[in-house]
């Protein structure tokens, strides 16, 4: 479990830098998806992407396995991050630029653009989402400047220790937004 969630974090990481390295945000928003894609197309486990799970019955998550995948996932944006940072000075000063911007934010706003962020990603990635439902959402919550765990972490790198608690947070609202869509359905 540990190695496929690893794999999720570095593929966000690409979107991540991509994201950076794109001045126009709108194209860069929709090829930040290729992140999410190579996810679902490696059979990857990206946290954001299980937390639906905890409720559906097929397959069902435990607390225990998500916290695996998201320790996981950290690990392979840092283990990116890391590099990519040696290799490109600029791709440090660019996540520090968008961790700061986002850390200005009030908690009341990073809680609510997380819950939404969880929303699109429990929608982006269900089995029987179309691809260009994925890529819709992923665009969606860049361009709304939503809070992805996951991603955010690749920011934030540049920007500890200050950023863990807006992480924890933002994770509890992934996690609570990635459960609305499928709560109280009742699927066949």
């Amino acid at each position: 479990m540990i190695l496929p969630s690893m794999r999720a974090g570095m593929f966000i990481s690409l979107g991540c830098m991509l994201y950076i390295r794109i001045e126009d945000k709108v194209l860069a928003s929709f090829l930040f998806a290729l992140g999410l894609l190579s996810v679902g197309l490696t059979g990857s486990l990206l946290f954001t992407g299980q937390t639906h799970k905890l409720l559906e019955h097929t397959p069902k998550r435990t607390p225990k396995e998500l916290a695996i995948i998201w320790a996981g996932n950290i690990a392979g944006v840092a283990l990116t991050f890391l590099v990519a940072a040696l290799l490109d000075p600029g791709m440090f000063e660019g996540a520090k630029a968008l961790a700061l911007k986002k850390l200005a934010n009030p908690v009341p706003v990073v809680v609510l653009n997380s819950i939404c962020c969880g929303m699109l990603m429990t929608m982006a990635t269900r089995a029987d989402s179309p691809k260009y439902v994925t890529i819709g959402c992923v665009a969606a919550f860049i361009l709304a400047g939503f809070n992805h765990c996951i991603a955010d972490c690749f920011y934030f790198c540049a920007a500890l220790p200050g950023a863990i608690p807006y992480l924890l947070l933002i994770t509890a609202g992934n996690t609570l937004g990635g459960l609305i869509p499928v709560a109280g359905v009742k699927r066949a």
